[in-house]
């Protein structure tokens, strides 16, 4: 089973894929993706909806899992990436 893993984020987000069989598992892949804070957040939105689509595209994983968000007392930020 391929796993497409994201650690999300406005500012700077992975992502990876691992191949998974029985007890094997490998890392396939993995990327970074750097936004600017000087960026709108639309902007930055769309550049992660991009990057992810394109990701899924060359590597096709089956499932996908997410990373849960950490914010502390920053609501904002809650509201930004939900």
């Amino acid at each position: 089973m391929r796993v497409l893993g994201i650690d999300p984020g406005t500012i700077r987000m992975g992502m990876g894929i691992l191949e998974g069989n029985g007890s094997r598992h490998e890392l396939v892949t993995f990327e970074s993706v750097q936004l600017s804070k000087s960026s709108p957040l639309p902007e930055r939105l769309k550049q992660i909806n991009e990057s992810v689509r394109d990701f899924i595209a060359r590597f096709h994983p089956e499932v996908m899992a997410l990373e849960n968000v950490f914010f502390g007392k920053d609501v904002r930020a809650l509201v930004k990436i939900g």
